[in-house]
Parts: C-alpha cells; structure tokens; sequence
C-alpha cells in the first residue's frame, strides 16, 4: 500500500540521504509485526532525530522484494544499485486475438469487447518458459472505443497464473502469523485486501487521458493532470497510457501472467462502491494493425 508514492518520494526528493525498501508485507504488518523493520526506524530517527552515530549510513540504499505468490515465502531484502533497476528490460507485449500476449503486434486488425456494466474482461495470458522476475513499473497501452457513450472507465489487473492455469493469491502477512494453512481456509469475511493480494492495478478515466510528460515521474507511470475533461465521440478509438501499480513478482517456468481490461476492478477490495463508475454498454479494445494495444513489463534479473 502507498507504493506508488513511496517510490515518487525515491525518484524526486532531491537528497543523496535517501533510503528505499521495498517489503513484501501490508503496512501494518512491517510497522509493528517485523522486528527488522521496527529496529530500522529507530536507528534512522536516532540519527537524524537524535544525531547519534550509529552506523545507519551503512544501510544498502535499495532494497527489494519478490512475491512468489501461493504458499512459498517471499524473498526479502535482495539488494539492488537503484530503482528502476539500471537493467531494466521493458519488453512489450502485444495483445493478441487469440487471447494471448506476443511480442510481436498483428499485422491485422481486430477487436475483443466486454460489457462495461458487468464483471465481463477482455483476457490475455503469457506464459513463461523460463524463470522470470518482473520488477518495477507496468504500463498498458490500449487503444479503446465505445459504441454506446461518451466516456469509459477502464481498469488494468495482473493476475499469476500456476502451471494448471489457477489464479494464485499472495499472503501479505507471514503464514507463520495466521491460525490458517492455505487460502482455501480463509472464510469470505477475512478474504480482505489487509490479507490477500492478487496482483497490480491501473485505472483511467478515458475524458482524462491527457499526460503532462514534464510532470511524469516514469514514461511507464504518467502523469494525467485531471484538468479538463475529453469526452469521446462514441465510436471513435483513443488511446489510453494506464500506469499501472509497481510490482515485484517472481513466475517459475510454466506459470502465466494475465492481463484483464474491464470496467471494473477484479482486485481483492472490501470498501467503495460502483455508483462513481462511468461506464454504459459495450468497451472494444482494439488490436493489431494501426492500433497496437500492448502490456509493457519491467524484466530483471536480481
């Protein structure tokens, strides 16, 4: 939670006395639950608070996390040179017809549409074929029409994927800490976004679509200064830069990422409702040809 302002802080506070670790827990957790944590923040307030000499300069200036999702513990603390990552390789990856992700646009032009009033999504999977982490900032590409209104609201969601092709949870607590073995224990009441993540998100109103690049932290998270609205002819393809949530994940060979564009969050959320959503009929995502919707993933190797 509050990653993507963490991570704001990081790029634009203007100091070399900075520090950036990125946990694999809920807040709370890491504040009053991880010893390691708590006894950091002291020895970083006694420094700078106190002004004693007690080595926190020492302390590796980036740290990271990769969930790996189900029942295997996340990898904590893999120190790294920066963020983003200096080798960073942004690969993009095509939405395909077929419902799968390429790395290479069709040459044809098509379209997948969904109702915007329903949980209905347009889906694509990739698959691994070798160990994989994906660390960093995800941005989608989409170029996106509406038949039936003058405005959408469009939600991103990354999902893992196991090798059977089930959709997989990460526990944002230690398993160690909960009186459950496996999420199948959890009842409804406590399948709750404190507990249980099912992977980043990234959301758009299409009337504000504009981007301010000066105010860009990242070209893969940018900036949408909500100043003015640009409603959409019905019929008429726009395209839409979603940033979406950072993420640390790591995927075996023969696990899958899949992407759904809807009108929608599928996210693990207990609070709000859908009365502030602006969507009415049917959304096309178009594909291939002069409108190349793609999912650019942030690959490392650490």
């Amino acid at each position: 939670m509050h990653g993507m302002g963490a991570i704001r802080g990081w790029l634009e506070v203007d100091t070399p006395d900075k520090w950036l670790r990125w946990h694999p827990w809920q807040e709370w957790y890491d504040l009053w639950g991880n010893p390691q944590a708590k006894a950091e923040l002291f020895q970083f307030f006694g420094r700078y608070l106190k002004g004693e000499e007690n080595g926190w300069e020492n302390t590796p200036k980036v740290r990271m996390a990769l969930l790996k999702f189900g029942q295997s513990d996340p990898i904590e603390n893999i120190v790294v040179p920066d963020f983003p990552l200096p080798d960073t390789d942004y690969k993009s990856l095509y939405l395909q017809s077929d419902g799968t992700l390429g790395s290479e646009a069709s040459k044809e032009s098509s379209f997948i549409s969904y109702n915007s009033e329903s949980s209905e999504s347009a889906a694509f999977k990739y698959t691994f074929a070798q160990k994989s982490q994906i660390v960093g900032m995800p941005k989608a590409v989409l170029y996106m029409s509406c038949d039936d209104h003058d405005d959408m609201d469009v939600y991103v969601f990354i999902e893992k994927l196991d090798k059977d092709g089930n959709q997989m949870k990460s526990l944002n607590i230690p398993w160690k800490g909960i009186p459950v073995q496996s999420f199948d224990d959890f009842t409804p009441e406590q399948s709750t976004e404190v507990v249980l993540y099912k992977g980043p998100v990234g959301i758009l109103r299409a009337s504000h679509r504009e981007i301010d690049p000066a105010r860009s932290m990242h070209t893969n998270w940018p900036f949408h200064p909500h100043e003015k609205e640009e409603k959409l002819t019905p019929g008429t393809v726009v395209r839409l830069d979603i940033g979406i949530w950072a993420m640390g994940i790591e995927y075996e060979a023969g696990e899958s990422l899949r992407v759904h564009v809807s009108g929608r969050s599928f996210a693990v959320a207990n609070f709000g409702t859908l009365e502030h959503l602006d969507n009415k009929g049917t959304h096309k995502v178009h594909i291939g040809g002069e409108y190349p919707s793609h999912l650019i993933l942030p690959f490392v190797s650490i």
